[in-house]
């Protein structure tokens, strides 16, 4: 999730902050879900192959393709 949350989610956190300048933000960029209720967290993006059970509502922001190339 690093390259993802570098490339593409940290841009969307600015643009975001810069809308709503009042609203706190903290960004970890981590390879692992946090349990959200015991680490005090709101909101996780993460990239998965299916819902994520738990009880955790989810929704689709997008597609990520991958490509490796020898």
């Amino acid at each position: 999730m690093t390259s993802f949350g570098q490339h593409d989610v940290v841009p969307g956190v600015g643009r975001y902050h810069d809308r709503y300048p009042d609203v706190q933000i903290g960004l970890a960029v981590s390879q692992r879900l946090p349990a959200l209720l015991d680490a005090g967290l709101d909101v996780a993006l993460t990239r998965a192959t299916g819902p994520p059970g738990l009880g955790l509502v989810s929704h689709r922001m997008g597609r990520v393709c991958i490509c490796l190339c020898p």
